[in-house]
């Protein structure tokens, strides 16, 4: 009697509650509305994802931007059907949605968990749009010039130099002017220029210079800076030598210079320091045939002429003549060969000179030094002593 209670319960048990999992499996399958294909949804702005809820106990929202290679969770909430959904910014063009739910089914007479999901059928857009924000030209004039310098370089002109600050210039143009005049455009130069060298002077006068850079915007002025040109040097006429002698005439702060009265032109003039006469060694030494070496390791300039050898190094005041050490000048110790930007090297005249064998003559009047080689019993010169 007991065995057969047991098996009426067993077999009502398995009716109804297999009923039960045989209706739920009946139940409307989960379905994805939209995204479902096609769609092109913009970067931050919000769309509904859709489906169609089927009482679970929640759901799953995933979105994939490889065409569900991956997944990436969303939403996780009630299983309502829609979900506002703001797009991240991941563009691609191979979207795809996810819904998954889960709710409780019967199944043997025991509740077990339900899973379904649904996926866009097929893959939609994500798309950026870029804001793309024009380029305007800079409008502005350029940059002003600065460190404006003028040095006179004879009794005709006047060397210009300055720093050029803009990029964005259409040229550069120089003015000028006296003292008490106006200015007026001397030169109109291109971009990037910043040096000018102004001839045509009147020597022993005073001029005054600004340097402009312009464009289609306006213009900007540099400091101002002046200069005095250089005492013109009258030279006068002179006697030939005699054709066994070369004789050199050079002139202070000229760069004219003759060999045998053939006017020929120096790269740089003789100078006065410390009361001496200081210029490249080779206007001289080249045309009487000494020879000349430099040493860069020791500043040392050594002058040969038939046996004759002078070694003078760039800031001492003793030099060598023949091995034997000699005071460059006897009267004042501070007399040492000197260098002149951008590198040039000046040497005593006067005891090199008279070292090789040469005469050396100074005419106060003109500036006037001439050396003859070999040094003549007779020559005259104007007499006095170098400067």
């Amino acid at each position: 009697m007991k065995r057969l209670v047991l098996l009426v319960l067993v077999l009502v048990f398995c009716g109804v509650f297999g009923g039960l999992a045989l209706a739920n499996e009946a139940e409307a399958a989960l379905t994805l509305n939209a995204p479902n294909g096609g769609e092109s949804w913009a970067v931050g702005n919000k769309y509904n994802i859709t489906w169609t809820p089927s009482g679970s106990l929640g759901a799953t929202v995933e979105y994939s931007t490889d065409s569900g290679a991956t997944w990436n969770l969303t939403y996780e909430g009630a299983d309502i059907g829609i979900y506002q959904w703001t797009v991240p910014d991941t563009p691609t063009t191979k979207a795809r949605v996810r819904v998954k739910t889960v709710k409780l089914g019967i199944m043997g007479g025991f509740p077990v968990p339900k899973h379904e999901n649904d996926v866009s059928d097929a893959d939609f857009t994500i798309w950026k749009m870029l804001i793309v924000k024009p380029i305007y030209p800079v409008l502005f004039p350029p940059a002003a010039p600065a460190a404006l310098t003028a040095t006179a370089s004879s009794s005709s002109a006047i060397n210009l130099s300055w720093q050029d600050n803009s990029n964005n210039e259409s040229g550069v143009k120089i003015f000028r002017k006296t003292v008490s005049g106006a200015y007026t455009l001397i030169k109109t130069l291109g971009t990037d220029k910043t040096t000018y060298k102004d001839t045509g002077l009147d020597p022993e006068t005073q001029y005054v210079y600004k340097v402009q850079a312009y464009n289609g915007f306006g213009a900007s002025d540099s400091n101002e800076d002046s200069a005095t040109t250089l005492v013109e040097v009258v030279i006068p006429p002179i006697p030939g030598p005699t054709p066994a002698q070369t004789v050199i005439r050079l002139y202070i702060g000229s760069t004219d210079y003759y060999i045998n009265d053939s006017l020929l032109g120096m790269d740089v003039a003789p100078i006065s320091h410390s009361g001496r006469t200081l210029l490249p060694i080779k206007y001289v030494a080249n045309p009487i045939g000494a020879d000349i070496t430099w040493d860069p390791a020791t500043k040392k300039a050594t002058v040969s002429l038939r046996g004759r050898v002078v070694e003078v190094w760039v800031g001492s005041n003793t030099a060598r003549v023949s091995g034997v050490a000699k005071l460059l000048d006897s009267m004042d110790p501070n007399v040492t060969p000197v260098t002149l930007p951008p590198g040039r090297i000046m040497l005593p005249l006067r005891f090199i000179a008279e070292n090789l064998g040469c005469k050396v003559d100074w005419t106060a009047t003109t500036k006037e030094v001439k050396v003859t080689y070999p040094a003549s019993p007779y020559g005259g010169g104007g007499g006095g002593s170098i400067l």
